[in-house]
């Protein structure tokens, strides 16, 4: 998966988390529902001021939108060692 497919990804599980329909988040973020659709197939590239409108109405960083791995960036507790991931223990 490349980085455009990697983001449309995200940008639909963060949309779809939420409860939302393209028609919803496109109201919301004033970024058309066709360039929503686009942009979740991977055959969009957004611009960083399309990613922070989003963000803004996800609650979330844009570093979550296009992270190859959103659980890391979510649980800062999280610390990926070598090829194994860990969680400290309290």
């Amino acid at each position: 998966m490349d980085l455009g497919q990697q983001i449309g990804a995200n940008l639909k599980q963060l949309r779809t988390e939420r409860g939302l329909t393209l028609g919803q988040l496109s109201s919301l973020a004033g970024i058309s529902k066709a360039m929503l659709s686009e942009l979740e197939k991977g055959n969009a590239n957004p611009t960083i001021n399309t990613l922070w409108k989003i963000a803004r109405k996800y609650g979330c960083s844009v570093a979550e939108i296009i992270s190859l791995n959103r659980e890391l960036i979510r649980n800062p507790a999280l610390i990926y060692s070598g090829w194994e991931l860990k969680v400290p223990q309290n």
